[in-house]
């Protein structure tokens, strides 16, 4: 057993190791609390930059696709890994949206310039994306200018209206005489899944 003055020793020990020891913890919670403030606020910062970033960056496809420069808008999403599939979902009637299909085959084929090989892999590359989204309009339009017949005959065999519509289209303008021989195999093609399914 220990003696009182024993004792009385160890807890005059304890007294003075407590308030260090308190002030430990104490100042140990407050340094870990300002670390936590400091990782917060650069988490904020961060998130505000990238939400900056991201806005600067949706604004520039908006005004490239506002303007159907779609090379540039190739090159800009190539060079800045832009998600063009989530654009344009969100973007189908807005900016990404076609007036009509004429207009559009008009003014698209006259901004890609389909001559060019680098003009062709812009619209593939295009292409491919619309496929993603299933955007229609802009799938017809890349599809006529690439002459992606299997691309156009896998949209009008389930849509008949839409290739009558796209036939008289292409026959009524003289702009469009050029792409004469893709509707002749387009004819052929659905004429022969028409008689089978008769059959």
């Amino acid at each position: 057993m220990r003696s009182g003055r024993e004792y009385e020793h160890a807890m005059a020990d304890t007294d003075k190791l407590s308030p260090r020891f308190l002030g430990y913890f104490l100042f140990g919670s407050s340094f870990k609390k300002q670390s936590l403030d400091s990782k917060s606020t650069s988490f904020k910062e961060q998130n505000a930059h990238v939400a900056s970033v991201k806005n600067i960056l949706e604004s520039h496809a908006s005004y490239l696709m506002s303007g159907k420069e779609l090379s540039k808008l190739v090159a800009f999403v190539k060079g800045t890994q832009f998600d063009l599939v989530e654009f344009l979902q969100r973007e189908r009637s807005g900016c990404a949206h076609l007036e009509n299909f004429a207009s559009g085959l008009e003014l698209i084929g006259q901004k890609l310039q389909m001559g060019t090989l680098q003009s062709r892999l812009d619209a593939e590359f295009l292409l491919a994306h619309m496929c993603s989204v299933k955007f229609k309009e802009w799938i017809v339009v890349l599809a006529t200018l690439l002459r992606r017949s299997e691309v156009l005959f896998d949209i009008f065999r389930h849509d008949m209206r839409l290739w009558k519509a796209y036939r008289i289209t292409l026959q009524s303008q003289p702009a469009f005489a050029e792409y004469h021989d893709l509707l002749e195999v387009l004819e052929e093609q659905l004429s022969s899944v028409s008689y089978m399914e008769e059959k």
